[in-house]
């Protein structure tokens, strides 16, 4: 009888232990034009993948692209320009929330394919970025 017990606290404590919330270390290109769609790389852990995504304000809309890591980031003309607070979830939790800024104006960066995996290869080998401040702010 004593061991079925500690078997069954034992299996709930793994399943337990199993299960966390995504984290969110960083989005980039973290910024993007109002009425435009811009391909985004989360740097992020969420099992299952992709994880849901909450924006602080409407017209902005994250879609899971088909590579895990990938979103495609619609951004509404009508949006909010400034910066937004974004959050990953699931069932188990919330990340803490990062930054992604709508513009009227274009961003440097137009194509993320093409420079944003070098800068950000770059900052993640040679700098401690701040949470609170956007990668797309130092790149300018």
């Amino acid at each position: 009888m004593w061991s079925l017990r500690a078997g069954g606290i034992f299996l709930a404590v793994l399943g337990a232990a199993s299960a966390a919330e995504p984290t969110l270390s960083h989005l980039f290109p973290a910024a993007g034009q109002q009425g435009t769609t811009v391909s985004v790389a989360a740097v992020a852990k969420s099992d299952p993948w992709p994880p849901q995504v909450w924006v602080d304000a409407p017209g902005i809309t994250f879609t899971a692209s088909k590579t895990k890591g990938k979103f495609d980031v619609e951004i509404a003309k009508d949006a909010a320009p400034g910066p937004h607070l974004v959050r990953f979830y699931n069932k188990d939790g919330a990340s803490i929330p990062r930054f992604f800024r709508a513009s009227p104006l274009p961003h440097r960066c137009r194509a993320a394919s093409a420079c944003g995996d070098l800068h950000r290869r770059h900052y993640q080998q040679h700098h401690r970025v701040h949470p609170h401040r956007l990668i797309s702010d130092l790149l300018t």
